[in-house]
């Protein structure tokens, strides 16, 4: 998990005042909050601009093949508020490794 600290500033320098986790909001979290039924749980996640998304959501929520027009729209105005990680080519490796390694 990476952290973030608010700094403060001090006679010797900046100091962390609090240490917060970055969330990262996994894909089915975002499909839960498009869900009327379930997104009175989730909604506070997809709408703190404060949290993460992997750009890999994108593709698995924007490319299921049966998405509505409405589910788009929802989706692309939640990437919107959420801040997008992207991947790289060693980030995709070891996930490859560790899908191998255990079912996941």
């Amino acid at each position: 998990m990476r952290f973030r600290s608010k700094m403060k500033q001090g006679r010797s320098g900046s100091y962390p005042t609090e240490i917060d986790p970055m969330k990262l909001i996994d894909t089915n979290i975002l499909i839960y909050a498009g869900d009327a039924a379930l997104a009175h749980s989730v909604l506070p996640y997809v709408t703190n601009s404060a949290n993460f998304v992997s750009v890999v959501s994108h593709v698995e929520t924007l490319g299921f093949h049966k998405i509505t027009p409405a589910q788009i729209r929802f989706f692309e105005s939640t990437f919107k508020i959420l801040q997008t990680l992207d991947i790289d080519v060693a980030i995709v490796k070891k996930a490859i490794d560790l899908r191998q390694m255990k079912k996941m």
